[in-house]
């Protein structure tokens, strides 16, 4: 079944299965490393109906409202088109942008693709005078010490898409309220806001070519542009060292004739390669303040179900 085009980021990679490059809002949603379907759209907008507001980020801040803040990235390993982090920027004086990896074990080829997006992360950060802080083991030890060392009034972060991704995130909040360490993660990462689906679950389609005809008179939002300039680090800031495939990896997943198959990660390879397949689609450069168009932050909503494809 195909996934729906609803998500946060370029997924996806190898067929049948995908992992986050990490680009901007115009492709499948996934879970647990596999396309998302009907069923979990349905749970998915069952569960952001039912919630209420809890974590949100005020509306209104009557300027900078933290010194410092730590911003948790997980599978949103991008600058363009990153709320949580642009409202981080836009909130504290100061920002942290931080990994945690080695508790959440893929296959050997996402492990190898998501290595190259933190890699390319980190280079992202470093061009603005910033850097990405990376730490190996299990959030909810790490994060409540990180925020202490770093004296950090508040913490952003995505909750994620699926319940592991919610109950981590979740285990990571209830330490921050034992810190006073104040929690934003509401922060709406797909390309439709789940708001404007007006229909109800059980109607949801079943294939994506029917969900976007359905959505297809709906606006999407215009993407969020990449900080400015990102305030930099501490300087006694231990920065942590990237990870190994083997930190990412189920060790029985090696497979080194896959590994060679898998095109390289990240947000820079990830908009050159959509710059590509939009003019090679249009073949003419994107209407200028058309967002469905923009080669800088995705391919039309037309053209996702192919994007996916084609990863």
């Amino acid at each position: 079944m195909e996934g729906f085009v609803v998500n946060g980021g370029v997924d996806s990679i190898v067929k049948g299965h995908s992992s986050r490059t990490i680009s901007s809002r115009s492709l499948v949603v996934i879970s647990s490393g596999a396309r998302v379907t009907a069923i979990d759209l349905k749970k998915r907008l069952q569960s952001e109906r039912g919630r209420g507001p809890s974590g949100g980020f005020p509306k209104a801040f009557g300027g900078k409202k933290f010194g410092t803040v730590v911003v948790w990235l997980r599978d949103e390993l991008r600058l363009d088109d990153n709320v949580a982090l642009d409202r981080a920027y836009e909130d504290a004086t100061n920002l942290i942008v931080v990994v945690i990896y080695g508790h959440d074990r893929m296959q050997w080829r996402a492990a190898n693709f998501m290595r190259d997006s933190i890699s390319d992360l980190r280079q992202s950060l470093r061009s603005q005078g910033s850097d990405l802080i990376l730490r190996r083991g299990k959030p909810e030890d790490i994060l409540p010490e990180f925020c202490k060392q770093t004296n950090a009034e508040a913490l952003y972060y995505y909750r994620g898409k699926n319940q592991r991704k919610m109950k981590a995130a979740d285990d990571v909040g209830a330490k921050m309220e034992d810190l006073g360490v104040r929690c934003f993660y509401d922060f709406e990462d797909t390309l439709y806001d789940f708001k404007t689906i007006k229909f109800p679950e059980s109607e949801v389609p079943e294939d994506c070519h029917a969900f976007t005809e359905r959505m297809k008179d709906v606006e999407v939002p215009s993407p969020r542009q990449r900080p400015k300039r990102i305030p930099p680090c501490p300087r006694n800031l231990d920065r942590g060292i990237l990870p190994e495939i083997e930190d990412l990896a189920f060790p029985e997943s090696n497979n080194n004739s896959s590994v060679r198959k898998t095109p390289i990660g990240g947000e820079t390879t990830a908009l050159a390669r959509l710059k590509q397949f939009v003019l090679g689609k249009t073949k003419k450069p994107p209407l200028e303040g058309n967002p469905k168009l923009s080669v800088d932050t995705g391919a039309s909503v037309q053209c996702s179900a192919e994007l996916s494809r084609l990863y």
